[in-house]
């Protein structure tokens, strides 16, 4: 018997709600696969014509939409969870938040986004992030490689002899005017480094506004100003690592856009500000096949200007 022969059934008699709960029970106990995604986002986006208020009809799309994301990272060379996640989205923007900031815009909330960081994007540290005379506090989340290397590179905080790195000092440039960038372009996709998202942190809503600022103005604007990459190097606490910290901009949109496409489609419509800190094993062998390491790569100090 075809496993989807009784959601089909359904879909046909237009009992949307009933198959979208089909569908989430085998979904919460473990079912796992493109079509079982695929065809919530197919319910989901038929249920929205049975709901009257668009509040309601942007709750059910946010839940096909977040489907949708799971099936690309599942697959992302799937056509068919592209497909789902890019008309999702659409929908999403003829139903924006029903508040009076956001009411005449389709830019996805705050709210939302911290929903989809923390399901598919784990958050694996949290410190300081310095540069010159100004620090933040920031949260990484992995967005691609090895989560043991970096928590050998970040320490786990098990033992005395294994303690949690608490900051990360940028104290080096890397210029991005020249031929390197596709040389770090390919370091970007090797899966065995750690590339993370990383977000301003706070405990308070007044001292998060004040990081975000900071972010802003003394680590994203001078990056892209001086058409840098910040650089640091990481002595060993299990692991020795290089450093390079990257704001928006062409090698991060083609980063994203390549390996983790979801994201960057949603960070393409929103006001969050972030960069991407990746971070490389810095006794990686200069003769290895594949990309050079960044340890090759002339990197000058950060100047006073």
């Amino acid at each position: 018997m075809d496993p989807f022969e009784k959601v089909d059934s359904l879909f046909e008699q237009r009992k949307y709600a009933e198959g979208l709960n089909e569908l989430k029970k085998r979904y919460s106990e473990g079912e796992l696969s493109m079509e079982l995604l695929c065809n919530m986002c197919k319910f989901s986006r038929k249920l929205v014509t049975k709901k009257k208020s668009d509040e309601e009809k942007r709750a059910v799309l946010l839940e096909g939409y977040k489907f949708s994301l799971e099936a690309v990272k599942l697959d992302e060379t799937c056509l068919n969870a592209k497909f789902w996640r890019d008309i999702l989205f659409k929908e999403l923007e003829r139903f924006p938040p029903n508040d009076s900031t956001s009411a005449t815009s389709s830019k996805p909330t705050s709210t939302e986004f911290s929903r989809l960081m923390f399901n598919f994007y784990p958050m694996v540290w949290t410190g300081r992030l310095a540069m010159k005379s100004t620090e933040i506090m920031i949260n990484l989340h992995l967005i691609n490689g090895s989560e043991t290397f970096l928590n050998g590179v970040l320490g786990r905080g098990l033992t005395e002899e294994n303690p949690r790195r608490d900051s990360v000092i940028i104290n080096q440039r890397l210029q991005l005017e020249n031929g390197q960038v596709n040389e770090v372009h390919g370091i970007l996709t090797n899966p065995e480094y750690a590339c993370c998202l990383a977000l301003s942190s706070a405990n308070e809503c007044d001292e998060l506004a004040k990081n975000e600022s900071n972010l802003e103005a003394s680590f994203i604007d001078y990056l892209i100003k001086k058409k840098i990459a910040g650089v640091s190097c990481l002595e060993e606490v299990d692991q020795s690592a290089r450093v390079h910290v990257f704001a928006p901009g062409e090698i991060v949109s083609r980063y994203l856009s390549e390996l983790a496409s979801s994201l960057y489609d949603y960070l393409q419509v929103s006001d969050t500000r972030y960069l991407l800190i990746v971070f490389t094993n810095d006794k990686k062998n200069a003769n290895m096949d594949g990309p050079p390491p960044l340890t090759s790569l002339a990197v000058p100090p950060i100047s006073s200007n």
